[in-house]
């Protein structure tokens, strides 16, 4: 499994595209919103397209991306309305097979109704792929003869009680989501499956259905303020997850989740932004047969800024996620470090290396894997950013079969109007 991109690297990110100069769209007003259409022109070279380990052959492409984005803004009173849509589309140049074409469509509105009140509602619709060779393919990639794609909606509220500047305030959550795949058939596959077992037809078996899952959660956080700038949180939450069932396993991958984490936020306390979090999860399959996973949990990012012009980020987390085609889930353990320099007003760049373990409860797969990533930013003009990269992958597992190497070279130009 490839390194996940955890939330908490989110609040570096956000806190890293405030030091860098950005494409700033000029906005148009469209039925009272602003409009701000952006286009992402982007020319690649993967030295490793199907992820394939040692032994096998190795497949490199050229690849062009096209990624329109159209955003819809609109602040009425404190309360802010937020749409967009975004298209990415990948043409590949050695292999047409697998080009694809990806949708996402996402909605967020936030409603200020006191002081003490505030509630949110979000969904996205996300039309989504499996590159040959990742995720559930990782280590069979030259079996498939294209990309599978798969949806995922989701839709969420969270309603705040407690004035911002309150000593403490409450966030109460609620959270669908649905995951469904293309069917994928013997008749896709580049390969002959003789005989499936249990009477199965393999010819009329969807390889993919039993991947299909809803997740339903609730959750809570509360916040005490210690200081001004710092504050102790609570974190609940309870997931169900409703598997399709697989024709390939007596029991499917039905579970709950519990997760309680206890921490501390911070924010700009001298030189340092940032929250630790230090929890335990339980997650109990409905099948015994499965058991269960379990055990302490971290979420972990401190963003140092020692120089206005120069910053560091490390994030660490463990969390339990669902299995990738072994076992029954993943305990991901998760180290990441960056450094963000600007060189010049309109120039800067990014190192970034991260490593990750996954233990597939269940299975005695473990991988280790490590991202290696250098970024040059330069920020042209008001609407035209340019964007250099090499990013290099490496994953060892203990099944010879799934390991993998690649490097991929990536030359980007963002414009707006």
């Amino acid at each position: 499994m490839m390194l996940q991109k955890n939330n908490i690297v989110l609040l570096f990110l956000m806190a890293y595209s405030g030091m860098v100069a950005a494409v700033e769209p000029q906005v148009m007003k469209l039925g009272g919103f602003d409009f701000m259409p952006t286009v992402a022109v982007e020319q690649s070279f993967d030295s490793n397209i199907l992820n394939a380990g040692s032994g096998k052959e190795e497949i490199d492409s050229w690849i062009t991306q096209i990624k329109p984005k159209f955003a819809l803004e609109k602040d009425y009173g404190g309360d802010l309305y937020q749409f967009s849509y975004e298209i990415d589309s990948a043409y590949y140049y050695a292999s047409s097979d697998d080009n694809y074409t990806n949708q996402a469509l996402n909605g967020d509105i936030k409603w200020v109704l006191d002081r003490y009140n505030r509630f949110r509602i979000f969904g996205d619709y996300i039309i989504d792929h499996e590159q040959r060779g990742d995720g559930y393919s990782i280590g069979f990639g030259e079996y498939y003869k294209k990309p599978t794609q798969f949806t995922v909606s989701e839709a969420g509220a969270v309603y705040s009680y407690g004035a911002l500047s309150a000593v403490a305030r409450i966030d109460l959550k609620a959270n669908v989501r649905d995951v469904s795949w293309e069917s994928v058939y013997e008749s896709d596959l580049n390969i002959d499956i003789l005989e499936v077992g249990n009477g199965l037809d393999p010819g009329e078996i969807d390889f993919t259905r039993w991947r299909e899952y809803s997740m339903n959660e609730i959750g809570a956080t509360f916040f005490r303020r210690l200081t001004g700038k710092t504050q102790l949180t609570a974190d609940l939450s309870i997931r169900n997850f409703n598997y399709a069932d697989d024709p390939f396993q007596p029991d499917n991958l039905d579970s709950k989740q519990d997760g309680f984490y206890l921490g501390v936020e911070w924010e700009s306390t001298r030189l340092t932004t940032g929250y630790a979090k230090l929890g335990y999860e339980r997650k109990e399959f409905d099948s015994q047969n499965r058991g269960e996973a379990s055990g302490v949990r971290w979420l972990v990012g401190v963003l140092w800024t020692p120089l206005t012009y120069s910053n560091f980020d490390f994030s660490t987390s463990r969390q339990t996620t669902e299995q990738k085609g072994q076992g029954n889930s993943i305990d991901n353990t998760y180290f990441g470090l960056s450094w963000h320099h600007k060189w010049l007003e309109r120039l800067s760049t990014t190192i970034n290396i991260a490593s990750s373990h996954d233990k597939y409860n269940g299975s005695v797969r473990e991988d280790d894997n490590g991202v290696y990533n250098l970024k040059t930013h330069y920020h042209m003009r008001r609407n035209i950013d340019i964007i250099a990269a090499v990013n290099y992958t490496d994953r060892d597992s203990n099944l010879e079969i799934f390991d993998y190497s690649g490097t991929h070279f990536t030359v980007s130009v963002l414009l707006s109007l």
